[in-house]
Protein backbone atom coordinates (compact mmCIF):
# COMPACT_ATOMS: atom_id res chain seq x y z
CA UNK A 1 0.00 0.00 0.00
CA UNK A 2 2.72 2.26 0.40
CA UNK A 3 3.87 5.15 2.68
CA UNK A 4 1.18 7.98 2.98
CA UNK A 5 1.78 10.73 1.01
CA UNK A 6 3.37 13.02 3.93
CA UNK A 7 5.02 10.40 5.42
CA UNK A 8 6.91 10.04 1.43
CA UNK A 9 7.66 13.41 0.92
CA UNK A 10 9.26 13.47 4.64
CA UNK A 11 11.26 10.11 3.50
CA UNK A 12 12.67 11.85 -0.11
CA UNK A 13 13.80 14.88 1.42
CA UNK A 14 15.91 12.31 4.24
CA UNK A 15 17.74 10.52 1.52
CA UNK A 16 18.16 13.82 -0.20
CA UNK A 17 19.70 15.41 2.67
CA UNK A 18 21.94 12.36 3.18
CA UNK A 19 23.37 12.20 -0.19
CA UNK A 20 23.02 15.86 -1.72
CA UNK A 21 22.56 17.97 1.86
CA UNK A 22 20.29 21.10 1.72
CA UNK A 23 21.77 22.48 -1.65
CA UNK A 24 19.16 22.94 -4.81
CA UNK A 25 20.25 23.35 -7.85
CA UNK A 26 17.89 25.86 -10.19
CA UNK A 27 16.65 24.75 -13.93
CA UNK A 28 15.53 26.78 -16.65
CA UNK A 29 13.90 26.05 -19.44
CA UNK A 30 13.13 28.76 -22.58
CA UNK A 31 10.14 27.55 -25.21
CA UNK A 32 12.47 27.58 -28.28
CA UNK A 33 9.56 26.79 -30.75
CA UNK A 34 6.23 27.83 -29.91
CA UNK A 35 2.50 26.16 -31.72
CA UNK A 36 1.59 24.89 -35.07
CA UNK A 37 2.77 21.30 -33.67
CA UNK A 38 1.07 18.45 -35.92
CA UNK A 39 0.78 16.04 -33.14
CA UNK A 40 -2.94 15.29 -31.85
CA UNK A 41 -2.06 15.28 -28.18
CA UNK A 42 -5.31 16.29 -26.46
CA UNK A 43 -3.58 18.01 -23.81
CA UNK A 44 -1.27 20.46 -25.17
CA UNK A 45 -2.53 23.80 -26.17
CA UNK A 46 0.47 23.78 -28.64
CA UNK A 47 -1.23 20.82 -31.41
CA UNK A 48 -2.30 22.48 -34.63
CA UNK A 49 -5.61 20.48 -34.10
CA UNK A 50 -7.13 22.26 -31.74
CA UNK A 51 -8.38 25.75 -31.20
CA UNK A 52 -6.20 27.82 -28.71
CA UNK A 53 -4.79 30.92 -27.31
CA UNK A 54 -1.33 29.70 -27.23
CA UNK A 55 1.14 32.29 -28.56
CA UNK A 56 2.71 30.20 -32.19
CA UNK A 57 6.49 31.40 -33.51
CA UNK A 58 9.36 29.54 -35.03
CA UNK A 59 12.45 28.75 -33.76
CA UNK A 60 14.37 31.21 -32.23
CA UNK A 61 17.68 32.55 -33.43
CA UNK A 62 20.52 31.30 -31.38
CA UNK A 63 21.80 34.74 -30.60
CA UNK A 64 18.27 35.11 -28.89
CA UNK A 65 18.76 31.91 -27.34
CA UNK A 66 21.98 32.61 -26.06
CA UNK A 67 20.55 35.70 -24.37
CA UNK A 68 18.03 34.05 -22.11
CA UNK A 69 20.59 31.92 -21.02
CA UNK A 70 23.11 34.16 -20.20
CA UNK A 71 19.77 35.75 -18.08
CA UNK A 72 19.05 32.45 -16.37
CA UNK A 73 22.80 31.73 -15.32
CA UNK A 74 22.79 35.77 -13.90
CA UNK A 75 19.81 34.71 -11.90
CA UNK A 76 21.25 31.52 -10.57
CA UNK A 77 19.84 28.88 -12.75
CA UNK A 78 22.65 26.06 -13.12
CA UNK A 79 20.93 24.35 -15.94
CA UNK A 80 19.74 25.37 -19.08
CA UNK A 81 17.04 23.62 -21.03
CA UNK A 82 15.28 24.04 -24.44
CA UNK A 83 11.94 22.48 -25.32
CA UNK A 84 10.18 22.74 -28.73
CA UNK A 85 6.67 22.44 -30.20
CA UNK A 86 6.62 19.26 -32.69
Amino acid sequence: MGLPRRASIAAANRIKNQFIGQKVDLCSIVNAKSGNCSEDCIFCSQSVHYDTTATTYPLLEEDEVLERAKKMEESGAEHFGLVTSG
